[in-house]
């Protein structure tokens, strides 16, 4: 019980200086912000801060191993029910997640995009979106579907390109809508998984 307290107390600093850092970002402009400054935002010592993240860059891409563990648990709760999961279930976790990206990039989603496309984001966002794929494809591999022409796997990395893509669009076109990423990801999953599901 100690080991699981600590390790959510370490999940916890994470997450508060992740969210002090995002903030500082949007309001100062990523460049302007220190790691000095992001330690006393989020109320740590320098050392902390380094402890979790050798250098700033690696703070943004962040929010892609976090989805990565909200997906794990989601996928241990379908088994722990004892029952598959259905495309539903699916569609509407993704689409919490699509809302939870409004909510964080709402009028910033070219910081967003920052941590797509810097360098050192690169391989640690392929390993994160390779993590996911796994973890959605045992949870379709469970499924009762009722067109079984693809894999698992291959639906899986459907649903994804559909997010991504869908993602990018939003994040380069800031006169759309803050919605419009939830909405357009709903008709176009379900598109998709009519397809495949």
């Amino acid at each position: 019980m100690a080991g699981s307290l600590r390790e959510r107390q370490k999940e916890q600093t994470r997450m508060e200086m992740v969210r002090a850092a995002y903030d500082l970002f949007v309001r100062d402009g990523y460049d302007e912000v220190s790691m000095e400054a992001i330690s006393e935002a989020a109320g740590v010592s320098r050392a902390t801060l380094f402890n979790y993240f050798a250098r700033k860059e690696l703070i943004l891409p962040e929010i892609a191993r976090l989805r990565v563990e909200r997906l794990k648990e989601f996928a241990g709760q379908m088994e722990a029910g004892a029952r598959p999961v259905t495309r539903d279930e699916i569609l509407a976790f993704i689409l919490r997640i699509a809302r939870e990206h409004e909510e964080i990039a709402r009028g910033h989603r070219k910081l967003m995009m920052l941590a797509w496309f810097q360098p050192a984001s690169y391989g640690y966002l392929l390993e994160r979106r390779a993590e996911a794929v796994e973890v959605l494809s045992g949870l379709i591999d469970q499924m009762p579907r009722r067109k079984k022409l693809f894999s698992a796997r291959m639906v899986a990395e459907t649903i994804f390109a559909v997010l991504m893509a869908t993602m990018l669009e939003w994040m380069v076109n800031e006169k759309l809508p803050v919605n419009w990423l939830s909405h357009t990801l709903e008709q176009r999953l379900g598109v998709a998984f009519a397809g495949v599901i």
